[in-house]
Order: structure tokens, then C-alpha cells, then sequence
């Protein structure tokens, strides 16, 4: 039998974080994704370059998610659990292949998106770890007491696509539709996205200056280094 994470005596939370508690209210809707939202909760984000993922899968993807739909118009937390990590992994081994023009390849721009995500940090939201890669970023984060993720996204993807357009002398759409968001459920789940986030540049087989990591100070001090989920 596996043992429990909770079970290990040096084994402690990192500040803040709460599960996903099914108790509780879980508000919900839909665009292209459907999203679950509840107050506290700690989310899981991705956001993607609009030119990040082939066309053809775009397609493929939307389809997949309109048939699991209309088979589970109201799905349970494991249904959908499991549609979501089968369509992530897919999605995912996209995004590190590098597809599009990957404009955070360039350090400048990887450093502006870091200043803008951190200058949210202990104002609006908490900031675990995040990941930025080429042409996407994954964030662990809890926004704050009454506010929505939605908006804290929209802001932080605002400032960054007016930057990068500038800097570049280009305009359009610099990001995807939609990000993909979830709610971490429990401890385990914590631990496995961010061990996924803090080693995503090198299963991408990225060079060190092509991506960057950032662990939260707070979250060292309690024990959530890189190495240590790496190793648990």
C-alpha cells in the first residue's frame, strides 16, 4: 500500500494552500473548457501562445471536448478529471514541441512576464512556482479573497501581449483563446503538478537559457523546493 505524503513527520503544507474541498460550493461554466472555481482554492494555470498548437489539433481537441460533452452533460470530478488529464497530455507534448514563433524563447521577454506575474504576487494573488517556456508558462497560484482568476489572468496576459507587441513591432493576438486551468485537489496532486511545472524546460530538452523556473521564497522556507518535489 502506498504511503500517505501526510504520513512522512517532515512532511508540512506549503503556506495557504487548501484542496479542493467537495463540501463546499464549486462554482462552475463553460467556454471552450469548462472551468470550476471555489474561494481559497489553489490553481493550476496554463496559457499558451495563440500559434502555440497546430491547427489541425485545435480541431481535434475542440471535437474530443464537444463528444465528452454531449455524452456527460453534467460530469462528475473523475469524469472530468480524467477527460482533462487525457486531453492535457496531448496538449502538453504540443506546447514543448515548439510549434510557433515562441516569443519567449528571447530572455527580455521571459523577464517581463516574470516582473508582471510577480508584481501581482502578495497583492492580488500567491504565487507558488510558474515555469516560463517558450511559447507558454504554467503558474501554480491562489488568487486572493474575492478575486476572480479570470481577471487576474486577463491582467496579467493584457500588460505582457501590449509589451511584447510593441517591443516586436507587431499586433494581433498574442495568446490562445483560453487558458487551461484546475483545481489541485489534494497534497499529492500539488506535488505531482509541481514537480511537472519545475522539470518541464528539461523533459522539453530545453537549453537552461531558454526557459525559466521560479519557486515561491515562502514555499522553500516550508520545504516545496524544486529538488525536494522532484525527489518525494
Amino acid at each position: 500500500m502506498q504511503r500517505a505524503i501526510e504520513d512522512d513527520p517532515f512532511f508540512r503544507l506549503p503556506p495557504g494552500f487548501q484542496p479542493l474541498d467537495l463540501d463546499r460550493e464549486v462554482q462552475t461554466y463553460q467556454r471552450f473548457l469548462p472551468h470550476w472555481r471555489q474561494e481559497g482554492g489553489t490553481y493550476f494555470v496554463t496559457a499558451r501562445q495563440a500559434d502555440a498548437l497546430p491547427p489541425g489539433l485545435l480541431r481535434q481537441l475542440r471535437a474530443e471536448r464537444n463528444a465528452f460533452l454531449r455524452e456527460h452533460p453534467t460530469p462528475t470530478a473523475a469524469e472530468w478529471n480524467s477527460f482533462q488529464q487525457r486531453q492535457s497530455q496531448v496538449t502538453e507534448g504540443a506546447l514543448d514541441g515548439g510549434y510557433g514563433t515562441c516569443v519567449f524563447r528571447d530572455v527580455k521577454r521571459r523577464e517581463f512576464l516574470q516582473e508582471t506575474l510577480l508584481r501581482h504576487q502578495g497583492v492580488d494573488c500567491d504565487i507558488g512556482c510558474f515555469a516560463l517556456m517558450p511559447n507558454h508558462w504554467h503558474v501554480l497560484l491562489r488568487p486572493g479573497s474575492g478575486v476572480g482568476l479570470e481577471d487576474l489572468l486577463r491582467r496579467v496576459k493584457g500588460r505582457v501581449a501590449w509589451w511584447v507587441n510593441r517591443s516586436m513591432g507587431r499586433d494581433g493576438a498574442l495568446w490562445g483563446q483560453e487558458s487551461y486551468d484546475r483545481l489541485i485537489r489534494d497534497a499529492r496532486h500539488l506535488i505531482n503538478v509541481m514537480r511537472y511545472i519545475v522539470l518541464n524546460g528539461r523533459q522539453a530538452g530545453l537549453a537552461d537559457s531558454e526557459y525559466t523556473v521560479w519557486v515561491s521564497p515562502e514555499w522553500e522556507q516550508a520545504g516545496w523546493t524544486a529538488e525536494a518535489v522532484i525527489q518525494w
